[in-house]
């Protein structure tokens, strides 16, 4: 397992250098909380304070950074991945086949690569496309599901 970051580093990533821009005090109104307690989050003990578990997804949607959540899970030997929402159309399908092979040849070229040379950013690059195929696959999955329940439908009405 690739070594994590102190969780305290990622509440101070999420706060600070978070995804959409917004400055800690729209972060803590969004929150319900005081500034000061949001700053006081990331800092290590004595002058710092815990996070109460309630705060991590108003956090989380403040941000619009989940990486407190990926962080979680891989502490767990768990990942996530954000499931991702389509408008179905005919046509769909080819496009849905064309990115899946695409995504998982990346994978496959970066796993190569790897193999042929375990440098550090050869490790993030496989990592980062093992991680994209796996979300490429909850997708595909869903769409799968939609079309296969579409199918079903039109069944049980002859």
């Amino acid at each position: 397992m690739r070594e994590l970051e102190d969780i305290k580093t990622v509440i101070y990533k999420t706060i600070h250098k978070n995804k959409s821009k917004k400055s800690i005090e729209q972060i803590a109104d969004e929150m319900g909380i005081d500034v000061m307690t949001l700053y006081k989050y990331p800092l290590p003990e004595p002058s710092g304070s815990n996070m109460p578990l309630k705060r991590l997804i108003p956090l989380m949607k403040a941000t619009g950074d989940y990486s407190l959540l990926k962080h979680i899970a891989a502490m767990c030997e768990y990942i996530v991945v954000k499931v991702p929402r389509f408008k179905a159309s005919k046509g769909d399908s080819n496009e849905i086949i064309s990115s899946y092979q695409a995504t998982s040849c990346k994978a496959f070229n970066d796993m190569i690569e790897f193999f042929k040379n375990r440098s550090k950013e050869n490790y993030q690059k496989v990592t980062e496309s093992l991680r994209a195929v796996m979300e490429e696959s909850v997708g595909t999955q869903k769409y799968i599901d939609k079309e296969f329940s579409g199918q079903l439908d039109a069944f049980e009405q002859d």
